[in-house]
């Protein structure tokens, strides 16, 4: 199974996926259900972030609306950055 961005990323971050659980079947039932669960030391605006993101239904998923990445990078957990420094990745 491989995970969207969102839980990859919380899985760096917190050295667990969002959905953990000791057994594999309560796992998949959280992924099903859309339970994730946050340490405790988690930063709200990243749970925030990591919830829309990680949202069942793509009608109301961030980045799947009509706004887009444009979306996601107005999120509050992204205010610090200065998207106009951020360079753009040029694939051959």
């Amino acid at each position: 199974m491989s995970l969207p961005l969102p839980a990859l990323n919380m899985r760096h971050a917190c050295r667990r996926t969002p959905f953990y659980a000791p057994e594999a079947h309560e796992t998949f039932r959280k992924i099903d259900e859309g339970v994730v669960n946050f340490p405790r030391k988690f930063d709200e605006s990243a749970q925030k972030l990591v919830s829309s993101l990680l949202t069942n239904d793509p009608r109301t998923r961030l980045g799947s609306l009509a706004g887009g990445a444009e979306d996601v990078k107005q999120h509050a957990f992204f205010a610090p950055v200065d998207w106009s420094s951020v360079v753009p990745r040029v694939e051959d």
